[in-house]
């Protein structure tokens, strides 16, 4: 499955090319999109789920008319990165060259605060510098003389996303505004804003850009302030009878690397304190967990239900003999997880509530997927991110010559059950609750605290 954003920084950082031209010509530029365009075609396992050939023919005959006599890299980028919003897919992703964003995370200057995207205005959410002019909870107006809903228009349709919808790709501007928004808009020194603060006051100011590792060391302390160290970790309310079982990531690297944690070991023990503890009702909290290894997730779902279950019903890949072929370009192959799955021992018998929200992305959306299936768990928050339906797995990493962006590429289609283009939506929610912008400056946890009252009202549970 997809590696976190985070370990997808990582990799770019430690793959670094040669160092290019910050400019490049017209027959350059044209040579790297025929090369992306071929190599979607016979190799991206989803390219028509949410498009069609005629309009992905069209896009890149438009792209092809927007490439001029001499591109900067910013523009470049831009037009390349632009075929995101014909192929639609949430495992596809476009990042710059390598070179140059080692060398703007080294001298360059970023956005110096976190954003909140609500679907309608955009918000201060955390102020990772010290220019505190602009109170957390104001809304931000415009960006250097561009509206607020322009940029983030111009940055969703160039991340990745799933068909129309733009869970995934809105959590990871609200996660990544500094790192994303470098990639279209550059590193200005200085970010001309205009806003209205929380008293609806609207003043326009000048602020610094700030160093990136000054802006990852405030993110790290204060992301520190209301969160345990760990990935995985249970909490106990012993009035409630429930259990908060909190998973951050399925992947075993960042859980070996960073967290210093075992899955299998952390799991088991989590299971059997919920055992030894009488627990009645369990709270898994998923949110933000972007994926990962698929036997992690079958771990915890033998865990939960009684009966086999299925993690996915199919895989297909492109026929390299057929690209161009819409009808006939996938063909059935072998891939991860086939067959049915028993249930394990010491399963887990009471009420399981989960909490996901447009993070909640891949290897995770499969796990929600089977439990609404089976009408085990009741979900509270947001819809997740990607399809219940059918994603990708198998990237590929291509680095296009000339340019340096690199794209990965998915080549394994995942089927998780039978769809047609009307429901590929991701897991919806039994109860859904976002949260506002109020809720996050004042550390407000409203899906938890649904969740919680549930329980101690002994309400009914919706399947």
């Amino acid at each position: 499955m997809r590696p976190t954003i985070a370990v997808l920084f990582v990799i770019l950082f430690t793959t670094l090319t040669a160092a290019q031209p910050t400019t490049y010509p017209r027959e350059a530029v044209l040579e790297d999109i025929a090369i992306l365009r071929e190599t979607l075609l016979c190799n991206h396992a989803n390219l028509f789920v949410y498009s069609n050939k005629p309009a992905f023919d069209s896009t890149f005959e438009h792209i092809i008319g927007q490439v001029q006599a001499q591109n900067d890299a910013l523009a470049a980028f831009n037009l390349i990165a632009s075929v995101s919003a014909v192929v639609k897919d949430g495992h596809t992703a476009f990042y710059p060259n390598a070179k140059l964003v080692e060398q703007n995370d080294l001298t360059g200057k970023f956005f110096p605060y976190r954003l909140f995207w609500d679907g309608k205005a955009l918000y201060v959410h955390e102020n990772y510098g010290s220019d505190k002019r602009i109170p957390e909870g104001s809304q931000l107006l415009s960006i250097n003389g561009s509206s607020a809903d322009s940029v983030i228009g111009f940055m969703l349709q160039r991340l990745m996303h799933d068909g129309e919808r733009h869970q995934f790709s809105t959590w990871v501007v609200n996660t990544f505004f500094y790192e994303f928004y470098s990639y279209y808009f550059g590193n200005p020194e200085v970010f001309s804003l205009y806003y209205s603060d929380p008293t609806g006051t609207k003043n326009n100011l000048v602020v610094q850009g700030i160093p990136k590792d000054t802006l990852l060391t405030n993110r790290r302390q204060k992301g520190l302030k209301n969160k345990a160290d760990k990935a995985i970790f249970v909490e106990f309310r012993e009035a409630d009878q429930t259990a908060v079982l909190t998973i951050r990531d399925w992947h075993k690297d960042v859980l070996k690397k960073t967290y210093h944690q075992n899955f299998k070991k952390e799991i088991n023990k989590a299971f059997d304190e919920i055992k030894r503890r009488n627990t009645q009702h369990l709270i898994i909290d998923l949110r933000d967990n972007q994926g990962g290894h698929f036997s992690y997730s079958k771990q915890v779902l033998s865990r939960l239900l009684n009966e086999p279950f299925q993690m996915l019903s199919g895989y297909q890949k492109v026929n390299k003999d057929h690209c161009s072929d819409v009808n006939n370009r996938l063909v059935k192959t072998r891939g991860p997880m086939p067959g049915r799955k028993k249930p394990g021992k010491n399963l887990f018998q009471g009420d399981v509530i989960v909490l996901t929200n447009g993070g909640s992305f891949s290897n995770t959306g499969i796990f929600c997927s089977v439990l609404k299936t089976h009408q085990r768990a009741t979900f509270i928050g947001e819809e997740t991110g990607g399809s219940a339906y059918v994603i990708c797995a198998d990237l590929k990493y291509i680095n296009l010559p000339n340019t340096g962006i690199r794209v990965e590429i998915p080549t394994l289609q995942l089927l998780l059950k039978s769809y047609n283009t009307g429901t590929l939506s991701g897991v919806k929610p039994d109860l859904e609750i976002s949260p506002n912008i109020g809720d996050l400056v004042a550390g407000r946890d409203k899906a938890m605290e649904a969740a919680l009252e549930k329980i101690r009202n002994n309400s009914k549970l919706p399947k």
